[in-house]
């Protein structure tokens, strides 16, 4: 079985416990929204931090395609701070979802200033599943220039490479140790996406 067949077969018939929706209103500004069961937080992520679609599809791109273990993640606001944190257990992902409210080095923090917003544990894949949808929805929306001029002219800020990856495309190293992956691959699944979506907008 290919790394690609694994990750599709893996990914399918995931039930929705976790969302994760990002909604973009332009100059580096989105709001983040989190939710399962009876817990959610909403948080409005600013340029004066990473973009939080770049920050997720890079960290799961680690932790699932290289194996990484625990990682926290920071977004900031104006003021405020959200703290991600993924336990890799197995193969499933224990989320904690923590928010401070002050305008300060979140470095500065100590665990009991923070306010625990959702705590649940769901299959990893499941998680991958949703914020591949969620970027994917974004991306036919905004497009990959457009994705990074809303956050504020930064480049570069939607993680193509880690995207790819999370959707199966690997690579392969040569004798001089460089890496090298299919484009024909790559561009064929993008323009599978492209397709998707026209196909959706369509039947909406």
């Amino acid at each position: 079985m290919s790394d690609n067949t694994f990750y599709m077969e893996t990914m399918i018939n995931q039930s929705a416990e976790f969302t994760f929706r990002y909604e973009s209103y332009g100059f580096g500004c989105a709001t983040i929204k989190m939710s399962t069961c009876k817990q959610n937080v909403i948080f409005d992520a600013s340029y004066i931090g990473v973009n939080p679609i770049e920050d997720m599809l890079e960290t799961l791109a680690e932790t699932v395609c290289d194996n990484y273990d625990d990682c926290q993640l920071f977004w900031s606001s104006e003021p405020g701070t959200l703290r991600v944190t993924i336990e890799k257990e197995e193969s499933n992902a224990h989320i904690l979802v923590d928010e401070f409210d002050q305008d300060i080095d979140y470095r500065k923090v100590n665990d009991a200033q923070w306010v625990r917003m959702i705590d649940t544990v769901i299959p990893l894949m499941q998680l991958v599943d949703v914020v591949i949808k969620e970027a994917e929805r974004n991306l036919k929306l905004h497009g990959l220039v457009g994705f990074s001029e809303d956050w504020c002219d930064h480049t570069d800020v939607f993680p193509l490479s880690a995207y790819l990856r999370l959707k199966g495309i690997g690579y392969e190293c040569g004798d001089d140790n460089l890496r090298k992956s299919s484009l024909e691959e790559e561009l064929q699944l993008l323009s599978g996406l492209l397709k998707k979506g026209n196909e959706d907008a369509i039947t909406e």
